[in-house]
C-alpha cells in the first residue's frame, strides 16, 4: 500500500515542479489549480506521516539492539573473567 502512495507523491511533486509539461497534455481531465494545491498538500502530509512512521520504527529497532547489547555485555572487568 505504501508503494502506490510514494509513487503518487512523486508524481504530484513532479507536476508541481513542472506543471506546464503535465497540464498541456490533451488526454485526461483538466486539473484545477486549487485542487492541485490541495492534493499536493495532502500528499506531502501523507509523505511526512510515512517518513515519521519509518523513523519511529528505525529508532525502535535501534533501541532493541542497544538493549540486547547492554544485557549481553559484562558491566565490569571482574564479570568478564
Amino acid at each position: 500500500m505504501a508503494a502506490w502512495l510514494v509513487f503518487e507523491i512523486l508524481f504530484v511533486l513532479s507536476v508541481v515542479s513542472a506543471p506546464s509539461a503535465v497540464l498541456s497534455e490533451p488526454a485526461g481531465e483538466a486539473i484545477d489549480g486549487d485542487e492541485l494545491a490541495k492534493r499536493t498538500e495532502f500528499l506531502k502530509g501523507q509523505r511526512d506521516k510515512l517518513l515519521a512512521m519509518k523513523k519511529a520504527e528505525r529508532e525502535k529497532q535501534l533501541d532493541e539492539v542497544e538493549q540486547k547489547q547492554l544485557k549481553s555485555r559484562p558491566k565490569s572487568a571482574r564479570a568478564a573473567r
